[in-house]
């Protein structure tokens, strides 16, 4: 923890980024005290501290991770919306939409399936198998019409983890992510 927030100092990091992968059930008072914690030495060192759903953390729902941030009151802390979490968690692009501007903090792009093949566990879907903005089922359009909505004005960044996209060579993955999510039949600003 203390090397990563020093880091984040040393490299003027725009945030961290945290969550948990082993869906450990942790009563919310605990959570908003060690939230509260994380964010104050963030805060000493620069940078925002952004809590990332995810369907196999311990907080799976945007309710409860308002109510974690709420509780901790850290103008520093908020929210890492990625697509991939927004559509497996189910988030409306209603609530999405409803969420306070204050905890809007980052966003990663990407799209994906909404019903992937029944052998791929959910791990392995999100490590293996997201698409480039366009090239899923995802809703690309109606997700960033609605955080934009809230009041979300950027940055983006674009986050696909694809065994497809490893191989190829880091100018090609740059170049197209950036390309595919330009793309003006899935830009929020666009009418087509």
């Amino acid at each position: 923890r203390q090397l990563l927030l020093n880091a984040a100092e040393i490299l003027g990091a725009r945030h961290v980024k945290v969550g948990d992968f082993d869906n450990s059930k942790v009563e919310m008072p605990r959570l908003i005290e060690s939230w509260a914690a994380l964010c104050k030495d963030g805060a000493d060192r620069g940078t925002r501290i952004l809590f990332e759903l995810m369907p196999f953390s311990m907080l799976t729902s945007l309710t409860d991770t308002l109510t974690m941030l709420d509780g901790a009151g850290a103008a520093n802390g908020g929210i890492m919306f990625d697509f991939w979490h927004i559509e497996k968690l189910r988030i409306s692009n209603d609530d999405l939409a409803r969420v306070p501007a204050k905890y809007l903090l980052g966003v990663e792009m990407n799209d994906g399936y909404r019903r992937p093949p029944p052998e791929w566990s959910l791990f392995e879907e999100t490590i293996n198998h997201r698409k480039l903005c366009g090239e899923g089922e995802f809703d690309v359009k109606g997700i960033l019409a609605a955080l934009q909505r809230a009041g979300f004005n950027g940055p983006y960044g674009i986050e696909v983890l694809s065994q497809d996209l490893r191989p190829w060579a880091l100018e090609k993955v740059t170049t197209t992510a950036a390309t595919t999510a330009n793309r003006s039949p899935y830009r929020a600003d666009s009418d087509s």
